[in-house]
């Protein structure tokens, strides 16, 4: 049964703001000095609840505690992966919250398990509770038992859920499965913030463990990312810049090409003090099929600046390199330890083909999956026309500012099935999100080919 809400503005404000991130809400949280993980858990927790009532002033709605588990989970959507984030809320009676709880680091307990351990600390019953979560409960027994059995020994008496699992494991098992137990079900309040808070889980999913790929640029009015000197690096606002990181924080990985390497030395890290001190730095992926960057001069230096952290590097080359990657002075100053390396997998002729063929190796798999169910792709104009014109980003986040550059430094793409004329969107990508930072406009897109 899927539940028609009411169009209400409250329910409309707080769900253009999830669409959004969320990040506005959140992002002003960070650890103090001194502080345990343990406090600083319980302070967010606090906050999340006090977002949820800007929005729903009634204590005891049922979109305030969905909102509530909603934040949870988009709390955790980085220290989830590869598994997908789920909170979930516990309510007894007259509307007093007995637990709550989200999806812990991969091996570790689910939401629902998460969530009753937090009402057993405070002892708690759950007899006759309601529960909220953000998605059906799990049906197979995994590592963690099978979450839906959790659920009917616990003595709920209902469930709310935001979203049906989509994967063929799931896909109404579940909620089958709580209806015989005489629990009272209801489905799909906030399913549209659920559904987009997943779409790199569910993409993932649908694709046998193929990432999703999205692409982040900032451009000016006139598509360019920096002036004809090169100059300009920081063309957008500095709110434009904190979403630039929350974008980091919600993909696995980071890509960037060759020249982004050399000329701008990024660091590819999270760097807000929100995300610190919480995730696991992204995998970064050095797109350098004909080895720019690592016969480049700039190369060690550049390589401890982004090996900072503690993250994992990882070089494509084309296949055609593989034994200069090898006679290499940089191959072997990769960190074996750290499980760093440079792979010969792109076909120059075929980069569609060779990359997805990579994405779907044993190497990839064994060693990079976990950390890559998405990747986003931050520059530069190259490879961004590439992996434009191969049809291989799935999301668009472009970030417009309100000037005027010129010069060559930008995108160009020629006319083509995805981009027929100059006055036209990009074909075949639809508009998810549009939002103002201050003088910039973001613009976020999604291939609609890949119904989720």
């Amino acid at each position: 049964m899927v539940i028609k809400m009411p169009q209400q503005e409250s329910h409309r404000r707080f769900t253009r703001s999830f669409l959004l991130g969320g990040q506005l809400d959140v992002l002003p949280l960070k650890r103090e000095q001194g502080m345990t993980a343990t406090v600083l858990a319980r302070q967010r927790w606090d906050h999340y609840r006090r977002i949820a009532l800007r929005y729903f002033p009634d204590e005891k709605s049922h979109e305030y505690f969905m909102a509530l588990a909603l934040l949870l989970a988009h709390s955790q959507v980085r220290g989830a992966s590869p598994n997908p984030c789920v909170g979930c809320v516990y309510v007894g009676e007259g509307g007093r919250i007995l637990g709550m709880g989200h999806t812990q680091e991969f091996g570790g307990v689910h939401a629902e398990k998460h969530a009753q351990l937090d009402a057993e600390s405070s002892h708690e019953s759950l007899q006759g509770a309601t529960a909220y979560v953000t998605l059906e409960p799990c049906v197979t027994r995994g590592k963690q038992g099978a979450c839906v059995d959790l659920l009917v020994r616990s003595g709920i008496s209902a469930i709310w859920i935001a979203l049906e699992d989509p994967d063929e494991r799931v896909q109404g098992k579940g909620v089958e499965r709580l209806r015989r137990s005489g629990m009272q079900v209801h489905v799909g309040l906030f399913g549209e913030c659920a559904q987009r808070l997943m779409s790199r889980y569910l993409l993932h999913r649908k694709r046998g463990g193929v990432p999703c790929l999205g692409g982040k640029w900032a451009q000016s009015l006139d598509g360019r990312f920096a002036a004809p000197s090169g100059s300009s690096r920081w063309i957008s606002s500095a709110p434009s810049l904190i979403y630039s990181q929350w974008l980091r924080y919600v993909y696995d990985g980071m890509m960037v090409g060759a020249g982004t390497f050399i000329h701008d030395r990024p660091s590819l890290s999270l760097r807000h003090p929100f995300m610190v001190d919480t995730s696991k730095q992204p995998l970064k992926i050095i797109f350098d099929p004909h080895l720019r960057a690592l016969s480049h001069p700039c190369f060690k230096e550049h390589y401890q600046h982004l090996k900072a952290g503690g993250a994992r590097v990882l070089w494509l080359t084309a296949q055609q390199q593989s034994s200069a990657v090898k006679a290499s002075a940089s191959w072997r100053y990769l960190s074996q330890k750290d499980g760093d390396a440079a792979v010969a997998a792109l076909d120059l002729d075929d980069i569609h083909r060779s990359l997805l063929q990579f994405f779907r190796s044993d190497l990839w798999c064994a060693h990079f999956a976990e950390r890559g169910m998405s990747v986003l792709v931050e520059g530069g104009p190259r490879l961004y026309n590439l992996l434009l014109g191969c049809g291989l980003l799935d999301f668009l986040h472009v970030v417009v500012a309100p000037k005027w550059l010129g010069g060559p430094h930008g995108i160009h793409l020629g006319d083509g099935p995805r981009f027929p004329h100059p006055l036209s969107e990009p074909s075949g990508y639809g508009l998810v999100n549009h939002h103002a930072f201050g003088p910039d406009v973001l613009l976020e897109y999604r291939w609609a080919a890949e119904s989720l």
